[in-house]
């Protein structure tokens, strides 16, 4: 009896695995038994052979590109998306074949890759242990940890380079405005409130030109009372920067 059940596991292991409809292709083939119209709405790859537990129209559907966010993924089942984040809804199948977008650096590190900004200009967060940054580094517009910081497309003049004031100085507007400020109530507040929102991201001389404008044109709880919407030309290059 022992011989024979040797013998039926020995001819168990020689029949190949069978695919089944929404199940992974068959003989190590990656992709996904589905309908074909289905594989061709989703731009997939077919291939014969692979789901022989299915209709003559299941095949092996693979190379599903997907979309995530601006960021370009493939759709694979949730066990085979190493260092990666899986996203619902953009794949085709069941509820374990998503849209997998692989981490944007090779070693996997939070943050590395993602998009930053900082006075107006865009650039890449990078890991500063092994990545120098030929422009101008910026912390605190990056995930992840203390090293993930921001590096900017162009260089940008920080608030203690040149004539610039130090940002020691930027510091004290908040305290002069809340002393000498000889304004309505109402507009104080207002100023108060723009300065502390700007000071140690901005120079203090630009934070002390918007301000100035406030204090001059600005009505509390308004930006700015014109409308540009209909003469867009006319619209101060500052509020277009801003």
């Amino acid at each position: 009896m022992r011989i024979y059940y040797k013998l039926l596991l020995s001819l168990l292991a020689t029949v190949p695995t069978l695919a089944k409809l929404n199940g992974s292709c068959s003989n190590g083939k990656k992709g996904i038994c589905v309908n074909t119209t289905t594989c061709n709405n989703y731009k997939g790859t077919i291939s014969s052979g692979f789901c022989p537990n299915d209709p003559n129209n299941v095949k092996c559907c693979s190379n599903i590109s997907c979309k995530y966010n601006g960021k370009s993924g493939t759709c694979m089942f949730t066990s085979e998306c190493k260092n990666g984040t899986t996203y619902s809804g953009l794949c085709p199948g069941g509820s374990n074949f998503k849209c997998c977008i692989k981490n944007t650096s090779s070693t996997g590190v939070k943050g590395v890759g993602e998009t930053c900004h900082h006075q107006g200009v865009s650039g890449k967060c990078i890991n500063t242990n092994n990545t120098k940054c030929g422009t101008t580094l910026v912390t605190g517009k990056c995930p992840g940890a203390a090293n993930i910081k921001c590096c900017l497309n162009k260089k940008v003049p920080s608030p203690s380079s040149g004539s610039s004031v130090s940002s020691k100085s930027s510091s004290s507007i908040v305290n002069n405005l809340r002393k000498n400020l000889k304004v309505s109530a109402s507009k104080k507040e207002a100023m108060l409130a723009a300065a502390e929102a700007m000071v140690g991201s901005y120079d203090a001389r630009f934070i002390a030109g918007l301000l100035g404008n406030i204090q001059d044109e600005g009505t509390p709880g308004l930006f700015e009372s014109s409308n540009y919407k209909s003469n867009p030309s006319a619209e101060p290059a500052y509020l277009k920067y801003i």
